[in-house]
Formats: structure tokens, sequence, C-alpha cells
């Protein structure tokens, strides 16, 4: 059997270098598609203010940025979510809803909004949902301006769950946790189990 002409030879050489070209100018795009889009993810912590004047319980939303340093290297980059919307539900030990509210989240210091953008970095937006002052009151958070005199309902001791939605530019994510009100700071926590 015969070799091909030498012409198609180098045809077919020439093709694979366009070929191989084509692919390195994609593959960045293609990686991006599949590892760029915002992950959402939740945190549950606890804040205390002013000494011991305020102790909270926050829920933290974040964008987390790409730590992969291979896809990072080769310019993959975590997209911002655009706009987000956080609700909430807090439900009794018997299963009963106790509170339901669209918090305002804080982005930056003296920035506070019910939508907002997230973009990657693991600061994100978080938004108060319980708060003990010194003397053993507990509030729940009501999604008004926190300068409100009635700022929110009071909570009773006891254990409850709590529903978070956050719904994005790029769809909808949720988590629920737990947390314990007792009857002074100290036993103000999130619960871990």
């Amino acid at each position: 059997m015969s070799s091909p002409p030498e012409w198609l030879q180098w045809t077919d050489i020439a093709l694979s270098f366009v070929g191989f070209g084509i692919a390195i100018v994609a593959v960045p795009t293609i990686l991006q598609m599949f590892f760029g889009a915002p992950d959402v993810r939740f945190r549950f912590r606890e804040s205390v203010i002013d000494g011991d004047a305020l102790k909270l319980l926050i829920v933290h939303v974040v964008n987390a940025p790409i730590r992969n340093k291979t896809l990072r290297r080769l310019g993959v980059r975590r997209e911002s979510l655009d706009e987000i919307v956080v609700h909430y539900r807090v439900f009794n030990r018997a299963g009963e809803l106790v509170r339901e509210a669209i918090p305002r989240l804080k982005a930056k210091p003296g920035e506070v909004s019910q939508r907002t953008s997230v973009p990657a970095s693991m600061f994100g937006v978080d938004f108060w949902l319980v708060a003990m002052n010194r003397e053993g009151k507990t509030f729940i958070n009501d999604g008004r301006e926190e300068d409100d005199d009635d700022l929110a309902e009071q909570l009773p001791a006891g254990i409850y769950r709590v529903e978070v939605d956050a719904l994005s530019s790029v769809g909808s994510h949720d988590v629920s946790g737990r947390f314990m009100v007792g009857t002074d700071q100290e036993h103000l926590h999130w619960d871990d189990a």
C-alpha cells in the first residue's frame, strides 16, 4: 500500500497544530464554565459586641473562592453572585413556626440591604439571627431597621431549628441549623450536633 502524497502529510501536520492551538485556547473557557460558577456556603457563628453587652448568633453566607492552584494558574476565577436574597424560618422544638423573615444583609460596615451582591471571597455577607443582651433578654431578627425601638420580638428559652434559603442569580441554596437559647449569654449558642 502506498503512502499518501507529501502535500497531504504536511496539511495533516498543519491541521494538527491548528487543532492543538484551538484546544489550548478553549481549555480555560471550558474550565471556567465547569469550575467558575458561584459556590455558596453557609457558616453559623457567634459574636459578642461591646464586651458582653450583646451576644449574637450570626448566619454568614459566602461565595467561596477557587483554592485549587492549577485552576487559578489557568485563569479560572469564581464568578460573583450578582444578587442574593436570604429568607429564613425559625421553628421551636415542637415544629411550630416562630418567625419567618427576609433579613437585612450586612455586606460591609455601614452597608445593609435585603438584596446584595456577593463577590468571590471568604468575607461574604451576614445577618444576625438571635441577640441576647446582658440582662438575658433574647430577641429574634425580624428584618426591620436595626434602630427600631421595638427591634424584634423576645424569644423564650428553648431549642430552635432555623432553615435558611438563599435565592440568587444562579439558583436556590439552603441550609438548616439548630441553636439553643438559655437564660444567660453563656447558654446562647449554635448546636454543633
